[in-house]
């Protein structure tokens, strides 16, 4: 037998890599390598934690970060998938705590929290969590809660073919017919690990998930078939590793450290954390190598991996580990054609829609191009060819996105979050072309130009931010009284609307909240920013402008982020009860039904306040010369019900 090679003992003393750089072969530009600690937001003032992560002043240092604190990495996988394997790849890095093989009965709350940890001289924490069967609940939730609880620095989806890995649970499979649908925290071996806390199906639906919404929950994506195929490719998983804060070097490969040596290190810094967790099965010494591919599997796997878990079974194969980055949605052919589409100051109207608010749509450009309040400052982005066509069809053109939306759209806001995140990146893109961008919803009817309104609040104090009044989040509403509301907002294209962008989606992240509202509002509650009052919603007639402090969003930035809010008398949103709309300028009214994100539902809202005036067989209308002259003629002949 190969003599096994002899434990480096703890802690060793090997220099620390520089970052390997990508090998010549790859088309992609590397990003730049991510710093060892990822810097949470800024507090600016001591506060108390509340349950869904927002603070009431600011955010306390964690428990240890008082003067050393271990980079964390979460990596999430499903069973099977050899994943246990390369967290210990992980542990072979002097001073890191690796959890190889969490088991997957353990609820989000009985993993450990950082202060539960004593790290000691630990300079990484590594804890392996998996993925569970759509049956026992969300995926995307059962991953916030765990990145909640545990508090990591970098994400890391770790992926297997998903064939493989389906045929490999199928095998751990006690009975065909029976499934844990419970999930009890307790070791149940009836089912055979495969069926436990979810079927296989279950577990690739979930996979399936989590892989569509890569570029918004997780920081690398590293694959099982780098590790194995050749050494070769092991470059691949050096770089993706270093890109995001760990040194992983070849002289790791060589897994010398043994899956007793990893574990014992870090039981003997758990601190007051209790789960369960082990090694996992892994085998000791270097690896196995498989070749350029795994072994084959039958058809019947194969097809239910694509249909279960299609985007990554479709995907281009070999898998490759790469850091997480999300493409930017505008190239430079993209930027220009929102630019050319602005006025000479650099302002421009956006609005997203599809083809199920088709007529929403046409009802806002209906009534706004009759009041004059639309100009020829907009851009209409079309999330589906038929939109898209229909819009062609009549002169108009749009700019074409396809967000990956991977929850069925029932109208719920939840299932809308891929649209969110694409608003910010669009937006985010805008701004850095320099282009002062007013974000409005299609629902959100134009009575009178705001033009004229939003130059008096600039006058004020050229305010970052400027929006209408809303009531959610309810926990940023208490406090201020009312929030900002992102169906109809603008963004100046200024440094501290730039750095309030970035901090959005990097909390996005952090968090696993989708909701770009609820995104604007924590991160400036977060970040400090305060009014004068305590504001109104309803019977608002002034504007109210708030700042946050000195580089409270993020350390090194400079300056401050300030927000308006507009007066609900003019932007209104909660329109029960008001019959007279003659001050009105914006009417975005709210529906009480928490599933109202549809075409059909916008339409009935709008239709109760006399705000509907699209004919009800627009379709049939005979082409107009031009896109504002068809979408005038096919309004309803009776003056618009306002002033």
């Amino acid at each position: 037998p190969r003599p096994r090679p002899r434990p480096c003992p703890r802690p060793c003393h090997r220099p620390r890599p520089r970052p390997h750089p990508r090998p010549p072969h790859s088309l992609r530009a590397p990003p730049a390598p991510a710093p060892a600690q990822a810097a949470p937001v800024a507090p600016a003032a001591p506060a108390t934690q509340t349950a869904t992560g927002l603070e009431e002043e600011a955010s306390e240092p964690r428990p240890d970060s008082a003067e050393h604190r271990p980079t964390r990495f979460l990596i999430h996988c499903l069973q099977s998938s050899g994943c246990s394997l390369f967290a210990k790849l992980l542990g072979q890095q002097d001073r890191t705590m690796s959890f190889m093989d969490v088991f997957v009965y353990v609820p989000a709350e009985r993993l450990p929290q950082p202060e539960d940890l004593d790290p000691q001289d630990a300079d990484f924490v590594i804890l392996k969590t998996t993925i569970q069967g759509d049956e026992i609940g969300d995926p995307l939730a059962r991953l916030a809660a765990i990145k909640q609880r545990f508090k990591p620095d970098k994400t890391i989806l770790y992926v297997r073919d998903p064939g493989v890995n389906y045929e490999h649970l199928r095998a751990h499979v006690v009975d065909p017919n029976l499934r844990d649908t419970q999930c009890l925290p307790q070791v149940v071996e009836s089912y055979g690990y495969g069926a436990r806390c979810g079927s296989p199906e279950g577990k690739l639906r979930s996979l399936e998930m989590l892989w569509q919404a890569r570029d918004d929950a997780f920081d690398a994506v590293v694959s099982y078939a780098d590790i194995v195929g050749d050494s070769s490719r092991w470059d691949e998983i050096i770089w993706t590793m270093n890109a995001v804060g760990f040194p992983l070097d070849r002289g790791h490969f060589a897994m010398s450290q043994s899956g007793e040596d990893i574990e014992m290190y870090a039981r003997q810094r758990m601190g007051r954390a209790s789960f369960d967790w082990g090694s996992g099965d892994t085998h000791e010494g270097p690896f196995d190598l498989h070749g350029s591919s795994e072994n084959s599997i039958s058809s019947a796997s194969q097809v239910q991996a694509e249909t279960l878990c299609p985007s990554l079974a479709k995907s281009a194969s070999p898998i490759q580990s790469n850091p997480v980055r999300a493409q930017s949605p505008l190239d430079a052919e993209g930027r220009r054609w929102f630019a050319n589409r602005a006025d000479s100051s650099g302002n421009i109207v956006v609005t997203f829609a599809n083809s199920d608010y088709a007529e929403t749509l046409l009802n806002w450009f209906a009534l706004g191009k009759s009041s004059g309040s639309i100009g020829d400052n907009y851009a209409v982005v079309c999330l589906d060819d038929a939109l898209e066509s229909l819009l062609r069809a009549h002169g108009e053109e749009c700019f074409p996105a396809r967000p990956r939306f991977y929850r069925h759209l029932d109208g719920s806001l939840a299932a809308l979050a891929p649209l969110w995140m694409l608003r910010l990146r669009v937006l985010q893109d805008l701004l850095d072309e320099g282009l002062n961008v007013l974000l409005t919803d299609s629902d959100a009817l134009w009575l009178k130009d705001p033009g004229p309104m939003l130059q008096e609040v600039a006058r004020l104090g050229d305010p970052d931010v400027v929006a209408s009044r809303g009531q959610m989040p309810h926990e940023v509403s208490e406090k201020w009284g009312a929030t900002a509301c992102m169906g109809f907002v603008q963004f100046r294209s200024s440094a501290g609307a730039k750095v309030l962008l970035q901090e959005m989606l990097s909390y996005a992240k952090e968090m696993m909240l989708f909701d770009d509202q609820e995104l604007l509002n924590q991160v400036l509650f977060r970040s400090g920013l305060r009014f004068d009052t305590l504001l109104q919603l309803e019977g608002s007639s002034d504007v109210a402008i708030g700042s946050t402090l000195a580089s409270s969003l993020r350390p090194g930035a400079k300056g401050t982020v300030s927000l308006a809010l507009l007066p609900h008398s003019k932007f209104m949103r909660l329109c029960d009860g008001m019959d007279n709309m003659q001050e009105a300028i914006v009417a975005h009214c709210v529906s009480l039904n928490k599933m109202a994100s549809t075409g059909a539902a916008k339409r009935i809202e709008a239709a109760n306040r006399n705000l509907w005036v699209l004919q009800d067989h627009w379709g049939q209308s005979k082409e107009a010369t031009d896109f504002s002259t068809w979408v005038q003629s096919i309004r309803v002949l009776s003056p618009v019900p306002v002033a």
